[in-house]
């Protein structure tokens, strides 16, 4: 039961920061300019 905890912990951590980098993949998107793919991605996303 203790490995089921840490995995499910872990995992909880790892989508925070999943979380985290794609703030900050949109903010680097949004400052580079509108026109690249991965910001118009991040921009339908958002809708």
């Amino acid at each position: 039961r203790g490995i089921e905890k840490g995995r499910q912990e872990g995992w909880e951590a790892a989508m925070q920061e999943a979380m985290e980098y794609v703030k900050q993949a949109e903010q680097r998107g949004i400052e580079q300019g509108r026109g690249e793919g991965k910001s118009w991605n991040f921009r339908r996303a958002l809708r």
